[in-house]
């Protein structure tokens, strides 16, 4: 069937091709009640005539594409996204009439520094989403300034320009909770990242860890570490945490850096003969799609959705004033109380010092 076009839909509604255009390729409003009426009577007749606005024409009418571009890399450590995260995107955008397009770039583009550029100018976007979270090379950050895009940074750590999740109060929030449950001898468990590895950490490795020293400081409390040099897989990862819940001055409670480490200890205090909550309290961060534990965590919620639907918000600020400052935006997480937290036990005699850090 022949596609219906602006002149077709202007004779039926008796008016000139010129208004037709300007009522259906782009968003103006009429305030006065007359104006505005007889421009959705045209826009009604052109729904059930099947028209279709041409999405050049109109781009070229408005000087918008309502369109936006996410790119990220294919290396899995350096672009993790998640569906709540592209949820967040899609509606935000839907809600507003927009539209996502999805860009994979391997290292190879990414790092070249000719063909980024020529990338850039060729896509008919209002402006990037960029999740290349870790290990950016600094002629990317350039290129893509250089590009006159408004550009937001998704779960990327920047001055500006970024919306991130705000780990440092996850790991002080953290602390708060389990103090408030009586522990004070409470341990910060990272078995992944450690020096040795050849693979640098998200920044939240580190916000998290801060925000929990944060949150013993106030308290008055010594942290205490559950480190490893090296990343521990299975039977070496359950050996460190069983040594760990050995010590004489045991934690009673673990704030875990990962899902993966709760589930660690989980093993680790069963071997032990060491009840969860009762005799350990464990907690974590992350999405309840992560966590593989027995029980229900008690979890610090990532504000995946909600940093997608911020990410927006802030891009198109952008678009609408380019010049005006885009602060960094950090999303609080969400507490989520659950079957591996409980008031802190009461201890041998022999327990009851605290650990050093």
């Amino acid at each position: 069937m022949a596609r219906v076009t602006i002149e077709q839909v202007a004779r039926r509604a008796k008016v000139s091709r010129a208004t037709a255009a300007r009522i259906l390729n782009s968003d103006v409003q009429y305030h006065r009640p007359a104006c505005a009426k007889r421009a959705e009577e045209i826009r009604r007749l052109a729904r059930r005539m099947g028209y279709r606005p041409n999405a050049a024409a109109k781009a070229i009418s408005t000087g918008r594409f309502r369109h936006v571009g996410l790119v990220m890399g294919t290396h899995y450590e350096r672009s993790n996204f998640t569906r709540e995260m592209i949820r967040g995107i899609h509606d935000a955008l839907q809600e507003r009439g927009m539209h996502l397009s999805l860009w994979f770039l391997d290292d190879a583009q990414l790092n070249n520094e000719s063909q980024l550029p020529i990338f850039l100018r060729e896509q008919m976007v209002d402006g990037l989403l960029i999740n290349y979270t870790h290990a950016i090379p600094p002629h990317m950050t350039k290129a893509i300034s250089r590009s006159g895009f408004p550009v937001v940074w998704v779960n990327v750590k920047k001055p500006t320009r970024c919306v991130y999740p705000d780990d440092i109060e996850a790991g002080r929030r953290a602390v708060e909770y389990c103090v408030g449950l009586g522990h004070c001898r409470i341990a910060f468990a990272d078995l992944v990242h450690g020096p040795e590895n050849d693979f640098l950490p998200h920044y939240s490795v580190e916000d998290r860890e801060a925000g929990y020293v944060t949150g013993m400081v106030a308290a008055g409390l010594t942290p205490h570490f559950i480190r490893v040099p090296r990343m521990l897989n299975g039977a070496a990862a359950v050996a460190r945490a069983m040594d760990a819940l050995r010590a004489d001055a045991r934690p009673t409670a673990v704030v875990c850096q990962s899902p993966r480490d709760l589930s660690v200890f989980e093993v680790a205090a069963a071997r032990l003969g060491l009840p969860i909550p009762a005799g350990l309290s464990l907690m974590t961060f992350g999405s309840e799609r992560q966590t593989a534990s027995a029980l229900e965590p008690t979890l610090l919620v990532e504000p995946r959705e909600e940093m997608g639907r911020a990410a927006v918000v802030a891009l198109l600020e952008q678009i609408d004033a380019p010049n005006r400052r885009c602060p960094a935006r950090h999303i609080p997480y969400t507490l989520r109380e659950g079957e591996t937290t409980a008031v802190a036990p009461v201890l041998p005699q022999k327990e009851t010092h605290e650990p050093g850090a």
